[in-house]
């Protein structure tokens, strides 16, 4: 099966395949204590805002508008995804933030 990259939103890279559940308790947003980032590399607190609707509170290392797209990590240690490859073709919005 071929799949091309347009036609993806992300790849995202589960840590538990399968899992029903959502994790409905976490809040959106980024969890204490603040400046916490993931291990290694420059990563910058991240909102990604999909065509769909979608917001993924991240953080993320090597954006480039240019590029076909980039790798990010979500904010909440919780989340069923260890890291997400997004396509910056189904980004509607991209927010960096500052502290």
């Amino acid at each position: 099966m071929v799949v091309r990259l347009d036609d993806l939103k992300a790849l995202f890279h589960v840590k538990t395949w399968g899992r029903k559940d959502r994790h409905f308790g976490a809040q959106p947003g980024f969890p204490e204590p603040p400046g916490a980032t993931p291990a290694g590399g420059s990563y910058v607190k991240t909102v990604l805002e999909f065509y769909d609707g979608e917001k993924i509170f991240c953080y993320s290392s090597g954006y480039d508008p240019q590029s076909r797209g980039f790798y990010a990590v979500p904010a909440d240690p919780e989340d069923n995804n260890s890291k997400i490859f997004v396509v910056n073709s189904s980004l509607v919005n991209i927010q960096f933030v500052r502290e």
